[in-house]
């Protein structure tokens, strides 16, 4: 038996919650009436929709009329909790679902955008479903792959030096996910204060709880 992460338990406790508070306001009339609940909708739209689950999509469908209809935003490759949301489309169990692809990417420039179509396909091992839009132009992507935390500090340190040679005086932050522990987030820190020491550059190393 393949277990299907689309049914978590992780989803029950908002599951109750929507479906309380759908029993509680929902009615099946039309049109509303003064001090009572309100109407259904004709239409919803559900962004991100990759992240939730079959019964989630069940139960705020409730709040449609009976010839509702449901619109689900989302990318399959963009879900966010391994442990919940879908993995396929299908997942979703939309009665006679029409699929269809956003066919341009409006929001990159065409260099980026064919930088991220190459890194899409590198990456799930197909090409998307949409091609870069040539409305925007700008500079071409920088990338590169580290395989250590010494790598790690050279290249932050060679981003640094590139971005202050192309904008005088700039700014640069390094962003990570928050997994790094302190003792290695201070050790990064010294690495590219003694890389940029050339530069008299200030170098600090901020918390995720710094705000």
């Amino acid at each position: 038996k393949v277990q299907n992460p689309s049914y978590s338990e992780f989803d029950l406790a908002l599951t109750v919650w929507l479906g309380s508070r759908i029993m509680l306001t929902g009615n099946s009339r039309e049109t509303p009436w003064i001090g009572g609940k309100r109407e259904r909708l004709t239409h919803l739209v559900l962004d991100e929709a990759q992240d939730l689950s079959p019964c989630h999509i069940v139960t705020l469908a409730s709040l449609l009329a009976p010839e509702g209809t449901i619109t689900l935003v989302g990318d399959i490759h963009q879900n966010l909790n391994p442990l919940s949301g879908m993995r396929h489309w299908e997942d979703a169990q939309v009665p006679n679902a029409a699929r269809r692809v956003f066919g341009v990417n409006y929001r990159q420039t065409l260099e980026l955008g064919q930088f991220l179509g190459g890194l899409y396909e590198g990456l799930f091992g197909e090409r998307p479903g949409w091609e870069a839009s040539p409305k925007l132009r700008g500079g071409r992507a920088r990338a590169g792959r580290i395989r250590s935390y010494k790598d790690l500090a050279i290249a932050a340190a060679a981003e640094a030096r590139h971005w202050r040679d192309e904008i005088p005086n700039a700014t640069v932050a390094v962003l990570y996910d928050g997994r790094m522990e302190p003792k290695r987030r201070s050790w990064l820190r010294r690495e590219l204060a003694q890389a940029l020491s050339d530069q008299l550059t200030t170098v600090d190393a901020v918390s995720p709880k710094a705000g």
